[in-house]
Protein backbone atom coordinates (compact mmCIF):
# COMPACT_ATOMS: atom_id res chain seq x y z
CA UNK A 1 0.00 0.00 0.00
CA UNK A 2 1.40 3.59 -0.89
CA UNK A 3 2.09 6.17 1.63
CA UNK A 4 0.58 9.06 2.31
CA UNK A 5 1.86 11.92 1.16
CA UNK A 6 2.18 15.64 2.84
CA UNK A 7 -0.66 16.91 5.26
CA UNK A 8 -2.58 19.77 4.31
CA UNK A 9 -5.41 21.17 6.63
CA UNK A 10 -8.04 23.21 4.93
CA UNK A 11 -10.61 25.14 7.05
CA UNK A 12 -13.70 26.19 5.16
CA UNK A 13 -16.38 28.98 6.32
CA UNK A 14 -19.62 30.57 5.35
CA UNK A 15 -21.79 33.12 6.58
CA UNK A 16 -25.86 32.71 6.95
CA UNK A 17 -25.67 29.21 5.08
CA UNK A 18 -25.76 30.97 2.18
CA UNK A 19 -24.40 27.75 0.38
CA UNK A 20 -23.30 24.07 1.58
CA UNK A 21 -19.93 23.77 2.74
CA UNK A 22 -20.17 20.06 1.09
CA UNK A 23 -20.00 21.11 -2.27
CA UNK A 24 -16.21 22.57 -2.12
CA UNK A 25 -15.53 19.79 0.55
CA UNK A 26 -16.08 17.21 -2.61
CA UNK A 27 -13.67 19.08 -4.39
CA UNK A 28 -11.33 18.34 -1.76
CA UNK A 29 -11.88 15.23 -0.95
CA UNK A 30 -10.81 14.28 -4.63
CA UNK A 31 -7.84 16.14 -4.61
CA UNK A 32 -6.52 13.94 -1.69
CA UNK A 33 -7.31 11.19 -4.04
CA UNK A 34 -5.56 12.41 -7.07
CA UNK A 35 -2.71 13.53 -5.57
CA UNK A 36 -2.02 11.40 -2.46
CA UNK A 37 -2.23 13.72 -0.25
CA UNK A 38 -3.26 13.58 3.75
CA UNK A 39 -6.35 16.59 3.95
CA UNK A 40 -8.19 17.20 6.81
CA UNK A 41 -11.26 19.81 6.97
CA UNK A 42 -12.70 21.80 9.63
CA UNK A 43 -16.03 23.77 8.69
CA UNK A 44 -17.89 27.19 10.28
CA UNK A 45 -21.22 28.04 9.77
CA UNK A 46 -21.64 31.69 11.10
CA UNK A 47 -23.85 34.56 11.53
CA UNK A 48 -23.30 37.68 9.87
CA UNK A 49 -23.38 39.27 13.48
CA UNK A 50 -20.53 36.93 14.45
CA UNK A 51 -17.90 38.09 12.11
CA UNK A 52 -16.24 40.82 14.52
CA UNK A 53 -15.60 37.80 16.97
CA UNK A 54 -14.81 34.93 14.43
CA UNK A 55 -11.98 37.10 12.40
CA UNK A 56 -10.93 38.82 16.12
CA UNK A 57 -10.77 36.02 18.56
CA UNK A 58 -11.37 32.82 16.63
CA UNK A 59 -9.34 32.64 13.03
CA UNK A 60 -6.31 34.00 14.55
CA UNK A 61 -6.31 30.71 16.59
CA UNK A 62 -6.91 28.62 14.09
CA UNK A 63 -4.40 25.90 12.91
CA UNK A 64 -4.78 25.94 9.10
CA UNK A 65 -2.51 25.80 6.40
CA UNK A 66 -5.41 27.07 3.98
CA UNK A 67 -8.92 28.32 4.18
CA UNK A 68 -11.95 28.19 1.75
CA UNK A 69 -14.53 31.39 1.96
CA UNK A 70 -17.93 29.91 0.02
CA UNK A 71 -20.47 33.19 -0.95
CA UNK A 72 -23.38 32.64 -3.27
CA UNK A 73 -23.66 34.22 -6.01
CA UNK A 74 -26.84 35.99 -5.38
CA UNK A 75 -26.45 37.49 -2.76
CA UNK A 76 -27.28 40.85 -2.57
CA UNK A 77 -23.99 42.43 -3.53
CA UNK A 78 -20.42 40.31 -4.15
CA UNK A 79 -18.13 42.57 -1.89
CA UNK A 80 -15.35 40.07 -0.64
CA UNK A 81 -12.71 42.56 -1.05
CA UNK A 82 -13.70 46.41 -0.83
CA UNK A 83 -12.14 48.83 1.23
CA UNK A 84 -15.18 51.20 2.80
CA UNK A 85 -17.45 48.81 1.45
CA UNK A 86 -19.58 49.04 4.74
CA UNK A 87 -21.20 45.45 4.15
CA UNK A 88 -19.59 42.61 2.45
CA UNK A 89 -16.93 39.73 3.28
CA UNK A 90 -13.60 42.03 3.62
CA UNK A 91 -12.95 41.88 6.83
CA UNK A 92 -12.91 37.78 7.16
CA UNK A 93 -11.29 37.89 3.77
CA UNK A 94 -7.82 39.65 5.13
CA UNK A 95 -8.38 37.91 9.07
CA UNK A 96 -8.10 34.68 6.71
CA UNK A 97 -5.31 36.41 4.08
CA UNK A 98 -3.20 37.12 7.33
CA UNK A 99 -3.96 33.49 9.22
CA UNK A 100 -2.49 31.66 6.09
CA UNK A 101 -0.12 33.88 4.45
CA UNK A 102 -2.50 34.56 1.68
CA UNK A 103 -3.52 31.16 1.09
CA UNK A 104 -7.80 31.77 0.38
CA UNK A 105 -9.24 30.31 -2.00
CA UNK A 106 -12.66 31.09 -2.92
CA UNK A 107 -15.69 29.60 -4.32
CA UNK A 108 -18.98 31.39 -5.38
CA UNK A 109 -21.78 28.72 -5.49
CA UNK A 110 -24.96 28.90 -6.99
CA UNK A 111 -23.85 30.63 -10.60
CA UNK A 112 -26.29 29.79 -13.04
CA UNK A 113 -24.94 32.30 -14.92
CA UNK A 114 -22.88 30.58 -17.55
CA UNK A 115 -23.52 31.11 -21.44
CA UNK A 116 -22.97 27.63 -21.96
CA UNK A 117 -21.47 24.44 -22.17
CA UNK A 118 -18.17 25.49 -23.70
CA UNK A 119 -17.63 28.50 -21.21
CA UNK A 120 -18.22 26.14 -18.77
CA UNK A 121 -15.17 23.72 -19.87
CA UNK A 122 -13.03 26.26 -20.41
CA UNK A 123 -13.12 28.84 -17.04
CA UNK A 124 -12.88 28.49 -13.48
CA UNK A 125 -14.86 31.54 -12.77
CA UNK A 126 -17.89 32.36 -15.31
CA UNK A 127 -17.59 35.90 -17.18
CA UNK A 128 -20.97 37.27 -15.34
CA UNK A 129 -19.04 36.31 -11.34
CA UNK A 130 -15.88 37.66 -12.85
CA UNK A 131 -17.16 40.80 -13.81
CA UNK A 132 -18.57 41.53 -10.37
CA UNK A 133 -15.41 40.79 -8.40
CA UNK A 134 -12.48 41.06 -10.81
CA UNK A 135 -11.61 44.83 -9.23
CA UNK A 136 -11.33 43.75 -5.76
CA UNK A 137 -8.42 41.76 -7.07
CA UNK A 138 -4.95 41.86 -8.53
CA UNK A 139 -4.92 39.38 -11.46
CA UNK A 140 -2.62 36.92 -9.23
CA UNK A 141 -5.38 36.27 -7.57
CA UNK A 142 -7.46 34.82 -10.21
CA UNK A 143 -5.16 33.29 -12.51
CA UNK A 144 -3.93 30.81 -9.84
CA UNK A 145 -0.04 32.54 -9.57
CA UNK A 146 -1.32 33.46 -6.11
CA UNK A 147 -4.82 31.75 -5.56
CA UNK A 148 -8.34 31.11 -7.20
CA UNK A 149 -12.19 32.17 -7.68
CA UNK A 150 -13.97 29.55 -8.44
CA UNK A 151 -18.12 29.04 -9.98
CA UNK A 152 -20.09 26.57 -9.98
CA UNK A 153 -23.92 26.08 -9.74
CA UNK A 154 -24.34 23.09 -7.77
CA UNK A 155 -21.09 21.25 -8.20
CA UNK A 156 -17.65 21.93 -9.39
CA UNK A 157 -16.33 20.48 -12.83
CA UNK A 158 -13.30 18.79 -13.99
CA UNK A 159 -11.44 22.28 -14.79
CA UNK A 160 -11.45 23.45 -11.06
CA UNK A 161 -9.95 20.20 -10.42
CA UNK A 162 -6.77 20.96 -12.85
CA UNK A 163 -6.81 24.11 -11.20
CA UNK A 164 -6.84 23.03 -7.82
CA UNK A 165 -3.87 20.64 -8.83
CA UNK A 166 -2.36 23.75 -10.28
CA UNK A 167 -2.53 25.83 -6.89
CA UNK A 168 -1.24 22.79 -4.73
CA UNK A 169 1.74 21.66 -6.49
CA UNK A 170 4.54 23.73 -5.06
CA UNK A 171 6.40 23.56 -8.06
CA UNK A 172 3.96 25.79 -10.34
CA UNK A 173 4.15 28.04 -7.22
CA UNK A 174 3.55 31.88 -9.04
CA UNK A 175 3.05 30.16 -12.22
CA UNK A 176 -0.25 31.05 -14.10
CA UNK A 177 -2.63 28.49 -14.53
CA UNK A 178 -3.39 27.62 -18.51
CA UNK A 179 -6.06 24.74 -19.06
CA UNK A 180 -6.68 23.56 -22.30
CA UNK A 181 -9.77 21.21 -22.35
CA UNK A 182 -10.13 17.62 -24.08
CA UNK A 183 -10.72 17.56 -27.65
CA UNK A 184 -14.59 16.34 -28.12
CA UNK A 185 -14.00 12.95 -29.90
CA UNK A 186 -14.71 12.55 -33.23
CA UNK A 187 -18.46 11.40 -34.59
CA UNK A 188 -18.56 7.66 -36.31
CA UNK A 189 -19.10 7.50 -39.50
CA UNK A 190 -22.89 6.52 -38.75
CA UNK A 191 -23.47 9.34 -36.51
CA UNK A 192 -22.66 11.51 -38.90
CA UNK A 193 -25.68 13.50 -40.49
CA UNK A 194 -26.05 14.10 -44.20
CA UNK A 195 -25.89 17.65 -43.91
CA UNK A 196 -22.86 17.51 -42.14
CA UNK A 197 -21.38 15.61 -44.97
CA UNK A 198 -22.45 18.12 -47.29
CA UNK A 199 -21.61 20.95 -45.70
CA UNK A 200 -18.49 21.25 -43.79
CA UNK A 201 -17.87 23.46 -40.89
CA UNK A 202 -17.04 26.81 -42.78
CA UNK A 203 -13.14 27.66 -42.10
CA UNK A 204 -12.80 23.60 -41.50
CA UNK A 205 -11.84 20.25 -42.55
CA UNK A 206 -15.80 19.20 -41.30
CA UNK A 207 -14.12 17.34 -38.22
CA UNK A 208 -15.77 18.48 -34.98
CA UNK A 209 -12.79 18.45 -33.05
CA UNK A 210 -12.12 21.85 -31.34
CA UNK A 211 -8.40 23.61 -31.24
CA UNK A 212 -6.82 24.22 -27.85
CA UNK A 213 -8.59 27.83 -27.17
CA UNK A 214 -6.05 30.49 -27.17
CA UNK A 215 -5.42 32.42 -23.86
CA UNK A 216 -4.73 35.70 -26.14
CA UNK A 217 -7.42 35.92 -28.92
CA UNK A 218 -5.48 37.60 -31.97
CA UNK A 219 -7.58 41.18 -32.54
CA UNK A 220 -7.14 43.36 -35.86
CA UNK A 221 -6.36 46.57 -35.54
CA UNK A 222 -8.79 48.98 -34.96
CA UNK A 223 -11.22 46.87 -33.13
CA UNK A 224 -13.05 47.70 -29.93
CA UNK A 225 -12.74 45.50 -27.37
CA UNK A 226 -14.44 47.44 -24.94
CA UNK A 227 -16.85 50.81 -24.68
CA UNK A 228 -18.32 51.38 -21.44
CA UNK A 229 -18.34 53.82 -18.72
CA UNK A 230 -15.75 54.49 -15.94
CA UNK A 231 -17.21 56.41 -12.21
CA UNK A 232 -14.37 57.60 -10.08
CA UNK A 233 -11.87 55.37 -11.82
CA UNK A 234 -13.78 51.96 -11.92
CA UNK A 235 -14.83 50.14 -15.23
CA UNK A 236 -18.56 49.42 -15.20
CA UNK A 237 -19.39 45.99 -16.78
CA UNK A 238 -23.14 46.67 -15.90
CA UNK A 239 -25.40 46.42 -19.33
CA UNK A 240 -27.15 49.62 -19.44
CA UNK A 241 -23.46 50.84 -19.76
CA UNK A 242 -21.54 48.72 -21.64
CA UNK A 243 -21.69 49.62 -25.61
CA UNK A 244 -19.43 47.05 -26.72
CA UNK A 245 -17.67 44.29 -25.34
CA UNK A 246 -15.55 41.32 -26.72
CA UNK A 247 -15.87 38.82 -23.37
CA UNK A 248 -13.06 36.87 -24.43
CA UNK A 249 -10.48 40.54 -22.90
CA UNK A 250 -10.91 42.54 -20.11
CA UNK A 251 -8.01 45.01 -19.26
CA UNK A 252 -5.03 44.06 -17.25
CA UNK A 253 -4.66 44.84 -13.60
CA UNK A 254 -2.47 47.37 -14.57
CA UNK A 255 -4.44 49.17 -16.63
CA UNK A 256 -6.90 48.91 -13.86
CA UNK A 257 -5.19 50.00 -11.45
CA UNK A 258 -3.76 53.06 -13.46
CA UNK A 259 -6.82 53.98 -14.36
CA UNK A 260 -8.04 54.19 -10.74
CA UNK A 261 -5.25 56.03 -9.53
CA UNK A 262 -5.57 58.99 -12.41
CA UNK A 263 -9.09 59.11 -12.59
CA UNK A 264 -10.79 58.53 -9.15
CA UNK A 265 -11.84 62.28 -8.95
CA UNK A 266 -14.07 61.87 -12.20
CA UNK A 267 -18.11 61.21 -11.52
CA UNK A 268 -17.80 60.10 -14.84
CA UNK A 269 -16.18 59.30 -18.18
CA UNK A 270 -16.79 57.16 -21.25
CA UNK A 271 -13.74 54.87 -21.80
CA UNK A 272 -12.83 52.87 -25.33
CA UNK A 273 -10.31 49.72 -25.44
CA UNK A 274 -8.82 49.50 -29.13
CA UNK A 275 -6.33 46.67 -30.60
CA UNK A 276 -3.33 48.15 -32.10
CA UNK A 277 -1.37 46.50 -34.78
CA UNK A 278 1.60 45.26 -32.53
CA UNK A 279 -1.39 43.04 -30.58
CA UNK A 280 -1.44 45.47 -28.07
CA UNK A 281 -4.63 47.53 -26.50
CA UNK A 282 -4.51 51.74 -26.76
CA UNK A 283 -7.59 53.17 -24.79
CA UNK A 284 -8.91 56.78 -24.84
CA UNK A 285 -11.06 58.37 -22.02
CA UNK A 286 -13.43 61.14 -22.14
CA UNK A 287 -14.43 62.92 -19.08
CA UNK A 288 -18.35 64.27 -18.38
CA UNK A 289 -17.16 67.92 -17.40
CA UNK A 290 -17.99 68.53 -13.85
CA UNK A 291 -20.25 71.24 -14.45
CA UNK A 292 -22.65 68.96 -15.92
CA UNK A 293 -22.30 66.03 -13.14
CA UNK A 294 -23.02 68.68 -11.08
CA UNK A 295 -25.88 70.29 -13.20
CA UNK A 296 -27.06 66.49 -13.44
CA UNK A 297 -26.99 66.33 -9.56
CA UNK A 298 -29.08 69.48 -8.77
CA UNK A 299 -31.74 68.83 -11.19
CA UNK A 300 -32.21 65.47 -10.12
CA UNK A 301 -33.12 67.39 -6.63
CA UNK A 302 -34.76 70.02 -7.78
CA UNK A 303 -36.93 67.65 -9.80
CA UNK A 304 -37.73 65.61 -7.07
CA UNK A 305 -39.41 68.90 -5.01
CA UNK A 306 -40.93 70.48 -7.48
CA UNK A 307 -42.63 67.35 -8.87
CA UNK A 308 -44.91 64.38 -8.36
CA UNK A 309 -46.90 64.53 -5.48
CA UNK A 310 -44.96 67.31 -3.70
CA UNK A 311 -46.32 69.82 -6.52
CA UNK A 312 -49.90 68.49 -6.53
CA UNK A 313 -49.95 68.58 -3.01
CA UNK A 314 -49.13 72.65 -2.81
CA UNK A 315 -50.81 73.11 -5.67
CA UNK A 316 -53.87 71.72 -4.44
CA UNK A 317 -53.78 73.73 -0.79
CA UNK A 318 -52.67 77.09 -2.91
CA UNK A 319 -56.07 76.65 -4.22
CA UNK A 320 -57.84 76.01 -1.09
CA UNK A 321 -56.56 78.95 0.27
CA UNK A 322 -58.76 81.28 0.91
CA UNK A 323 -61.11 78.67 2.75
CA UNK A 324 -58.38 78.22 4.99
CA UNK A 325 -57.02 80.43 7.98
CA UNK A 326 -53.91 82.03 6.07
CA UNK A 327 -51.79 82.25 9.25
CA UNK A 328 -51.94 78.57 10.11
CA UNK A 329 -51.45 77.55 6.45
CA UNK A 330 -48.58 79.88 6.08
CA UNK A 331 -46.79 78.50 9.75
CA UNK A 332 -47.25 74.93 8.50
CA UNK A 333 -45.90 75.83 5.05
CA UNK A 334 -42.93 77.36 6.88
CA UNK A 335 -42.25 74.14 8.52
CA UNK A 336 -42.65 71.84 5.65
CA UNK A 337 -40.12 73.72 3.65
CA UNK A 338 -37.97 73.67 6.02
CA UNK A 339 -38.15 69.91 6.94
CA UNK A 340 -37.68 69.34 3.09
CA UNK A 341 -34.53 71.93 2.79
CA UNK A 342 -32.82 69.74 5.92
CA UNK A 343 -33.71 66.63 4.15
CA UNK A 344 -31.80 67.94 1.17
CA UNK A 345 -28.87 69.03 3.17
CA UNK A 346 -28.51 65.71 4.94
CA UNK A 347 -28.52 63.37 1.81
CA UNK A 348 -25.59 66.01 0.15
CA UNK A 349 -24.46 66.16 2.93
CA UNK A 350 -24.59 62.29 2.93
CA UNK A 351 -23.03 62.30 -0.40
CA UNK A 352 -20.00 64.39 -0.05
CA UNK A 353 -18.85 61.95 2.99
CA UNK A 354 -19.11 59.01 1.05
CA UNK A 355 -17.51 61.03 -1.96
CA UNK A 356 -14.61 61.37 0.49
CA UNK A 357 -14.50 58.21 2.15
CA UNK A 358 -13.96 56.77 -1.19
CA UNK A 359 -10.98 59.41 -2.52
CA UNK A 360 -9.68 58.86 0.90
CA UNK A 361 -9.26 55.10 0.79
CA UNK A 362 -7.91 55.45 -3.07
CA UNK A 363 -4.91 58.04 -2.04
CA UNK A 364 -4.21 55.92 0.81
Amino acid sequence: MASLGRSIKFHLFNCDNTYRLDSAETLLLKMADDLNLRISMDRRNFRLHEMPDVCENIIPQLQMDYAVLVVHAHESRLSINEDNAGIGYAKIYRALLQATGNKVLIVIGGDDNYRDQDEEEQVVISRWARRKVASQFDAEYLDGRKSFIFSWNKAHREIHEEALKHYLDPSKKEQKFQYVPKPKPKPTQDEESEDDKEFPRIGGSGSLQEEPVDPRPYYLEGTVLLDTVMRFGTISYEEEDVKVWDQRWEPSGMIVRHLSKDWMFRPHANIRFVATADGGVSYSVRPQSIAISLSAVLLGILNWLFSGLHFQLYQSLFVLLPVLNFCEFFKWLIEEVKAIVEQVKNTITQSVTWLMDVVKARVE
